[in-house]
């Protein structure tokens, strides 16, 4: 008798006790494959939920702003807080240095900024001057998040609300800075900060204005819990 014949027989000699470890079988597979499919359907609802917490945590953090500011190494931080803007400066590449940097972990969208005031002659007015880019993608991440901040395009001129009001400035108004001519792309909402009576302006116009090619004063930069 070869081994299928016994185990037949032996089915046939026990058919209660095969059934009953037959069925128990049936009921631990049918149990595995549908907690396989509980578990699955609860990874996907869980990818879900982090995807919109993700998107409302990025909504809060444009509604904040950048939270970190790296300056120049020789800049004088009490100067720095007493002026609210650094006098020192540095090399614009060195915010694409940081970008490119394996290091950088937990903090996200670099935006170079040089920020100076300005004597705007056509207005006989001095104003904040801001110049940015927009901001510079983490190269070496293969999950990039979308801007905090986006670029002021090259022509175009950004006003402060206070200052907007001060010198009856219009949105898509031309208006001639130092005798570059521009047009208002938008007017910010009053902040109670130095940014009333600042302008925005593309980074290559205002290292021209200021005549400091290639040259920053600021780096804004997020930090944030998602290097995930």
């Amino acid at each position: 008798m070869n081994v299928l014949r016994m185990v037949v027989a032996e089915i046939g000699y026990r058919k209660l006790n095969f059934a009953v470890a037959l069925a128990a079988v049936i009921v631990a597979v049918s149990y595995a494959v549908s907690s396989l499919g509980s578990i699955k359907a609860h990874q996907v609802r869980t990818e879900v939920r982090v995807a919109a917490l993700d998107d409302e945590i990025r909504k809060i953090a444009v509604g904040m702003g950048f939270n970190i500011n790296v300056l120049p190494a020789e800049q004088n931080l009490s100067d720095f807080y007493a002026q609210d803007f650094a006098e020192k400066t540095m090399p614009e590449d060195y915010v694409h240095r940081l970008a490119e940097s394996p290091l950088i972990k937990s903090v996200r969208h670099l935006r170079p900024a040089l920020i100076r005031k300005l004597e705007w002659p056509e207005f006989n007015r001095q104003v904040v001057l801001v110049g940015v880019t927009g901001v510079v993608p983490l190269t070496h991440l293969s999950n990039p998040k979308k801007p905090l901040a986006d670029p002021v395009p090259p022509g175009s001129l950004i006003v402060g609300g206070v200052l907007a009001d001060q010198l009856d400035l219009k949105l898509d108004q031309e208006v001639s800075l130092q005798g570059h001519t521009l047009r208002i792309a938008k007017i910010q909402e009053k902040r109670g900060s130095k940014d009333d009576i600042s302008i925005w302006v593309d980074l290559k116009l205002a290292q021209e204005l200021l005549g400091l090619p290639g040259r920053i004063n600021l780096i804004q930069a997020l930090e944030c819990n998602c290097a995930s």
